[in-house]
């Protein structure tokens, strides 16, 4: 079963309203008060709908996880971008291009990228350390500034490593000013939920994100980082980077 979710301004009344079709059948929810929170219960009733009809929708649960999340347009992106310094630029697309969290690109070193392979590494345990393939774009903008090994990919203001603190306050003072209600922690979501839109399998989309792949995937490490560079290489260039 597929399932669609849809959050809209409601016409005739205050607020916002989720419609969930499964199968041509379709259910309503709401009025919610703003848009975000429409987006936050959307999965619930899709979820409740899934139950009453007996069954889950193709890859349910995992999807809930990024539906609970307003997508950005391509406009919105431009905005925000425009409203960053062009180093934090580059780490909000880096973060929307690869999935990875704000939190970890800050501690991303140049040592830690394979320019040649198109390859980041992510440190971590288990599943959550990983090989990211990197959008064309993403590679591009790098590849024009590559520095020293140990050197930080995102300096802050003083040339060292940004801070999670200092990028969360950045990240905030550019969403103010593009008049937009994002939140850093949406970034990995809406790459999901992109990957989603453009029919990538959940199974995939969760081994980006660095979540845990059946035994049978994780067997074939090649395999799956040429799936997943094949997945990322779907999303469209993104807009022009602020030069400032």
């Amino acid at each position: 079963m597929d399932v669609k979710i849809v959050v809209a301004k409601n016409k005739h009344s205050p607020g916002y309203g989720v419609s969930v079709t499964l199968d041509g059948q379709t259910v309503r929810g709401g009025p919610y008060r703003s848009r975000r929170l429409a987006f936050k219960e959307a999965p619930l009733v899709a979820k409740q709908m899934t139950k009453l009809r007996g069954g889950e929708p193709r890859g349910w649960p995992a999807a809930s996880r990024w539906l609970g999340v307003p997508p950005l347009s391509r406009e919105e992106e431009k905005r925000l971008l425009v409203a960053c310094p062009r180093i934090f630029g580059e780490l909000i697309l880096t973060a929307l291009f690869t999935g990875l969290p704000a939190r970890r690109l800050v501690e991303a070193v140049w040592g830690d990228l394979d320019l040649t392979g198109n390859l980041l590494r992510v440190p971590g345990d288990g599943a959550g350390r990983r090989l990211v393939p990197l959008h064309p774009a993403v590679k591009a903008f790098l590849e024009s500034r590559f520095g020293e090994r140990g050197q930080a990919v995102f300096p802050g203001a003083n040339g060292e490593a940004m801070t999670s603190n200092e990028c969360t306050r950045i990240f905030r003072a550019a969403v103010r000013h593009a008049g937009l209600s994002v939140r850093i922690t949406d970034l990995p979501r809406l790459f999901a939920r992109r990957l989603a839109e453009l029919d990538v399998e959940s199974e995939l989309i969760g081994a980006i994100l660095g979540r845990k792949v059946p035994v049978s995937v994780a067997l074939d490490p090649e395999g799956l980082v040429r799936r997943m560079r094949a997945a990322i290489e779907l999303l469209p260039m993104p807009p022009v980077l602020n030069d400032e």
